[in-house]
């Protein structure tokens, strides 16, 4: 689990939304094998030890999507606050992105389809330099950090210009 000393936690609501996109992924999963199992029966090569090899990957996929949503949740956190946006996640490699406030150019919020259906959104803030997200926020949550990071990227902006 990531230190998270002042940082912030997913909504439990999250982990749904991502159980629901690995099951998605699990389904794509399994009709791709399928799709390769009827070729490979109609194939002059085919021996049964392939069809074991197909099951025994796909179910190494599915447990690992199936998994992914609690260690993901497990692993996320992030902060706000008015000099970064400090983000961190992954599963077996912990990943930090620092992103200065003075390097922002650009906030959107972004849903999708399963996100839209708990009320989550992500943020994206984007700069010269790339883009980083804070992903599966509260609808509410999601807009104030934007509106957040809008007022402090605009008080720099304004101070530059006073200069």
């Amino acid at each position: 689990m990531c230190d998270t000393s002042g940082y912030q936690q997913l909504s439990p609501d999250s982990k749904k939304s991502m159980y629901i996109g690995s099951l998605i992924w699990a389904i794509i999963c399994l009709l791709a094998a399928s799709i390769a199992e009827f070729f490979l029966m109609s194939a002059d090569f085919y021996e049964t030890w392939m069809l074991y090899i197909i099951v025994g990957i796909v179910a190494i996929i599915i447990a690992f999507l199936m998994i992914r949503p609690i260690l993901f949740y497990d692993h996320y956190a992030y902060i706000v606050n008015s000099e970064k946006v400090d983000i961190r996640r992954g599963i077996f490699t912990i990943t930090t992105t620092m992103v200065p406030i003075e390097r922002i150019h650009q906030i959107d919020i972004k849903k999708g389809p399963i996100n839209n259906m708990f009320g989550l959104s992500d943020v994206y803030v984007i700069t010269a330099g790339g883009v980083a997200s804070i992903q599966y926020l509260k609808q509410d949550v999601a807009e104030e950090i934007a509106d957040e990071l809008n007022n402090v990227v605009n008080k720099i902006i304004r101070s530059r210009d006073n200069q």
